[in-house]
């Protein structure tokens, strides 16, 4: 098994259109964040956010084209989030991919828990499902270079290799060709999953912290309540005082 470098991934790369957009970080292919994601709910939330990011707008700056931020997504500490890739992927089958975030964003606490790897024949774009680990909310925005992708050729990959049913055995023709279509978006069965409110200790911190406020509001209350009553007490004590002195 070799990767392949960064010199033919350039020049075979374009020539096998493995990839909508070739950007090079030395030997990987670097990817960008697409228009779509999805992020599991909050603690205090029922449902998660399925969020269509906008496009990337360019702005002419005396004579410099200029690329403007692109849509946002906010992932909340403790929080698991699915990202799309910009670009299309098409992996030949005699390949295997790998996949990783880069290391900026893993600084931040951001964990890629998808699996680290890209079937051959594997065609469409990437899903990538990951986890803020970290304390502090994570913005990403599209366009923003994020992923990398290694490409590695397998061993004897010219081996054919059978099946019981003596079916030739193609990850791409069963995937993807057997009335299903490339990959284009997050696909709903892998959102119905994750789809409830994780408590991580982020989130039961802030609770705690609540529940912790309001305690102490109702115990402030309480001693509000208890000067008033012992307020009130002595004065109807004295009251009744004066009038059976009086009487």
């Amino acid at each position: 098994m070799s990767f392949w470098s960064g010199y033919r991934l350039k020049n075979e790369g374009k020539l096998l259109n493995i990839c909508t957009n070739i950007k090079v970080d030395c030997s990987a292919l670097v990817l960008s964040l697409g228009d779509e994601c999805f992020i599991t709910p909050n603690f205090n939330q029922e449902n998660g956010e399925r969020k269509i990011l906008e496009k990337q707008k360019e702005e002419d700056i005396f004579g410099f084209n200029v690329k403007r931020q692109g849509g946002e997504v906010i992932i909340p500490p403790g929080q698991f989030c699915f990202l799309l890739t910009e670009e299309k992927i098409n992996i030949p089958e005699s390949t295997m991919g790998f996949i990783s975030l880069k290391s900026k964003f893993k600084w931040r606490g951001l964990i890629n828990v998808s699996g680290f790897h890209v079937d051959p024949g594997f065609k469409g774009r990437l899903v990538y499902s990951v986890y803020n680990a970290g304390p502090s909310k994570i913005h990403l925005s599209r366009g923003e270079d994020i992923f990398l992708l290694w490409i590695s050729d397998l061993k004897n990959s010219d081996t054919i290799i059978s099946t019981d049913d003596n079916d030739l055995y193609n990850k791409f023709s069963k995937k993807y060709n057997d009335n299903k279509l490339p990959l284009s978006s997050i696909p709903q069965d892998i959102i119905n999953i994750t789809d409830r409110p994780m408590h991580s200790l982020q989130n039961l911190s802030e609770k705690v912290d609540k529940l912790e406020g309001e305690i102490k509001f109702l115990f402030r209350l309480a001693g509000a309540a208890v000067a008033v009553l012992t307020l009130l007490t002595g004065i109807i004590t004295f009251y009744y005082k004066v009038i059976a002195v009086q009487g």
